[in-house]
């Protein structure tokens, strides 16, 4: 009665995000409490039908492909992996000498996230799928190698180890493509499905009892992670006797992540379009497991479809994701670790009736009904949440004018408010990126940092300060505005304004950035408007490929052309510079970049226009 009676008291303060923190706070130390019973499940009613035909297809289709693929499973056999298109000893990623290498003085052994890639283990998929097309039985052996040794991989067995909730889903899937691959085959002993399944045990209670959830309050990209994993788990096994608590804590926290953490056109909060892309992946992985052992989930769907297009509208004309925000470094759906696919989201085209092209990250859903007609068609509109974009045949635009994170928290997001991407036949003006979301807070900082970006920076100060000690310290209560997108038959005017320049250090400041963008004739003008009082220093920073394009130079104006296309540009700035520096490709890899940097003083207030053009040749 008691419990009942104050019900809707506990419902209320859970619906608050600083309440739900603290009860989620004491439900971990109240759960760590309570002894976990062992429970033996072997067996398992799980599927998932797997179309090995089309796998063979594809290969032979793609001899280079196929190529790549033999790679990276032959390599596993000696015990290399590939991560992130770099091949590394499995053996020297062991959890035993985490610490050391995150002291030593090799990059990738010292960055958390490289460690956390190689615990994932999304190797497992292409080397079952290899033992079943090729029928070598040398890639079953190196399955079960990896069993045998598998607690040398995993860090929820090693407190000294950072870990979450989030990364343990993800291992959990892709461990089970041992069992759903595997477990019927009469070379695969059997005492491996029982140990397979003890560990994929071990990894849903750790989800369960390490649910993500800040004391704040703040969900993110990890709760609704942890929520997938769950999920899966109990369909997984569905003769334990806590999958029902597994699938209705998922489900019942998945609906409030999706409804809290994206907007009304399905654009994800974390200010991070590859977070939105990876999440988005796991989502669609899990839709399709729940349609495949009958158990649909009815609000999914909808906003899968919502996330999707809003995926594909934030793409490149070139089909290439836009960089904004930190890169996750990772791809949830299987591919062949190149960076083409990396950058690449064309296969969002699968989704729609009229495709048939085939690409390695949809051939797991040929089996899946329901799944091919969701019609992931982009949306015909200026802004997808708070992107602003552009394209026509040739060229693509898009602009960030995003809030800061979800709930006022940074997240992943970078101080690149009103920065923006170019791309033509190739990339032009590009947002530096980070290499990969970094442990290392020097490496962070410069990432987020706003003149690692082609916002305008006022006196050398960050749009938004923040603690550069944390690595999720970007709070702040910026205020954002935007007038009405006028989008007429032949331009496109749109401004923003922000307050983060109200306390500039000489006296306050008021800031917007108009653009006008003429369709027909490939122009775009970017006026930054600056009012206030006081003496400033204005500059901006444009980061432009070399491998892409040939700088010359026509007076004050700049020209990048190669062979297909040129851009150029003009501004009213008093001064520039042009030095090279580098950009990120992928995690580690970088390549040469241009960085003409404009720069000016003034007094009180001062309007600046760049004007971009385009022409083919």
């Amino acid at each position: 009665m008691l419990i009942h009676k104050y019900k809707n008291i506990f419902y209320f303060l859970s619906h608050q995000h600083i309440f739900r923190g603290i009860l989620f706070f004491l439900r971990k130390h109240i759960i760590t409490l309570v002894k976990t019973k062992t429970v033996s499940v072997v067996k398992t009613s799980y599927t998932y039908n797997l179309n090995y035909r089309l796998y063979n297809i594809f290969f032979a289709d793609s001899p280079d492909n196929k190529k790549i693929f033999l790679n990276i499973v032959d390599n596993f056999t000696t015990g290399y992996i590939n991560v992130f298109n770099k091949k590394v000893l499995l053996e020297i990623f062991t959890v035993e000498q985490f610490n050391k290498h995150r002291s030593g003085d090799i990059q990738i052994h010292r960055e958390i996230r490289f460690h956390w890639e190689v615990y994932r283990a999304k190797f497992i998929f292409n080397v079952c799928m290899a033992y079943k097309i090729q029928g070598d039985i040398k890639y079953l052996k190196a399955i079960e190698n990896y069993l045998n040794h598998y607690k040398q991989y995993c860090p929820i067995y090693h407190c000294n180890i950072p870990y979450n909730g989030m990364e343990a889903s993800i291992l959990l899937i892709n461990l089970s493509w041992i069992g759903v691959i595997l477990r019927e085959d009469e070379n695969f002993e059997r005492k491996f499905i029982s140990i397979l399944h003890s560990y994929m045990l071990d990894l849903i209670n750790y989800i369960y009892r390490n649910y993500e959830i800040s004391f704040y309050g703040l969900e993110s990209n990890h709760s609704i992670c942890c929520n997938i994993g769950l999920i899966f788990g109990s369909l997984y096994f569905t003769d334990h006797p806590h999958h029902d608590k597994w699938f209705s804590f998922g489900v019942k926290n998945l609906k409030r992540n999706l409804k809290e953490q994206y907007s009304s056109d399905g654009v994800n909060y974390e200010s991070a379009i590859n977070y939105h892309r990876f999440v988005f992946e796991m989502l669609l992985f899990l839709y399709s497991a729940l349609i495949q052992n009958n158990r649909p989930i009815d609000f999914l769907k909808s906003s899968l479809i919502k996330q999707g297009r809003a995926l594909n509208s934030l793409k490149h004309i070139n089909g290439n994701i836009s960089r904004f925000g930190d890169n996750d470094g990772g791809k949830f759906l299987y591919d062949l670790e190149t960076l083409t696919e990396f950058l690449s989201i064309e296969y969002l085209a699968w989704f729609n009736d009229s495709n048939t092209s085939m690409y390695y990250e949809t051939l797991l859903f040929e089996n899946t009904q329901d799944i091919k007609n969701l019609n992931l068609l982009e949306y015909d509109k200026g802004t997808i949440g708070k992107y602003f974009r552009f394209s026509s045949k040739y060229l693509s635009f898009i602009m960030t004018y995003n809030n800061i994170g979800t709930n006022g928290k940074g997240n992943h997001q970078h101080n690149d408010f009103f920065s923006f991407e170019i791309t033509g036949r190739y990339p032009f003006i590009i947002d530096k990126w980070s290499y990969c979301y970094t442990g290392e807070k020097n490496l962070r900082n410069i990432d987020r940092d706003s003149r690692s970006h082609n916002c305008l920076t006022l006196d050398n100060h960050q749009i938004v300060e923040f603690n550069q000690d944390r690595l999720f310290e970007m709070l702040g209560n910026l205020k954002i505005e935007s007038s009405e997108i006028k989008n007429q038959e032949n331009h496109i005017v749109a401004t923003f304004s922000h307050n983060g320049y109200r306390k500039a250090k000489f006296g306050y400041t008021k800031y917007s950035r108009g653009f006008n963008i003429n369709k027909s004739s490939h122009e775009l003008k970017i006026i930054d408007s600056l009012v206030g009082e006081g003496n400033h220093f204005a500059s901006m920073s444009f980061f432009i490929p070399l491998k892409y394009y040939k700088l010359s130079k026509d007076n004050t104006d700049l020209l990048f052309s190669n062979e297909h296309e040129i851009f150029t540009i003009k501004h009213t700035w008093n001064n520039f510079t042009i030095t090279e520096e580098k950009i990120s490709e992928n995690f580690l890899s970088y390549s040469p970049a241009y960085k003409i940097t404009l720069f000016t003083n003034y007094l009180d207030s001062i309007e600046l226009e760049v004007k971009i053009t385009y022409k083919t040749i």
